[in-house]
């Protein structure tokens, strides 16, 4: 049996509408006493400080604002076609993160080798096709099992291996769709 605990104290309730009361006290307090006075003017003096800063007008040659001028819209440019770099370079086909291969879901991520300049699959693991969990494999078996819907792919004849490359045909599948289409 569970040992319930009784008191004022272990009720969530009155716990938080105890703990608002004693804030609106000290807030009441702090707001209308002498403290809160002093702290509520230095926060409008500061206030002020920062609102009469941006507020300074300075007046300076054409030919300076111009040089300062220069470099900021080289930075912003340089910026948007980074951005715009970005989006280009990345291939298409790194969305492409799941699919069915002989009955059974296998989701991956993609991973840019550096040494190759390629990409190539990483973290793929199978899923179960009727409530997407993953799959494990048994020790003697090929076979794949759903620990949470008894799901069994008997002697699933498929290594990461083979599936990696099923997968890597798929695409090149697409990538020569697409580059015959334009």
């Amino acid at each position: 049996m569970e040992n319930k605990k009784k008191g004022l104290l272990h009720n969530r309730w009155f716990i938080g509408i105890f703990t608002t009361a004693i804030g609106s006290i000290i807030a009441y307090v702090a707001i209308f006493t002498k403290v809160g006075k002093v702290i509520l003017n230095i926060l409008i003096y500061i206030k002020d400080l920062i609102v009469n800063f941006f507020s300074i007008s300075i007046s300076i040659p054409l030919w300076i604002f111009i040089l300062l001028l220069i470099p900021a819209i080289i930075f912003v440019i340089i910026i948007i076609g980074l951005l715009i770099d970005k989006k280009k370079s990345s291939p298409y086909f790194l969305s492409y993160t799941r699919d069915k291969v002989n009955g059974i879901v296998w989701e991956w991520n993609w991973e840019y080798k550096k040494l190759s300049r390629k990409y190539d699959i990483e973290d793929l693991f199978p899923f179960c096709p009727k409530c997407n969990c993953q799959l494990t494999r048994s020790d003697l078996l090929a076979d794949l099992l759903c620990p949470n819907c008894n799901f069994r792919k008997i002697s699933y004849p498929k290594s990461e291996i083979e599936v990696k490359m099923i997968i890597k045909q798929r695409i090149n599948r697409m990538l020569s769709k697409n580059q015959n289409k334009g």
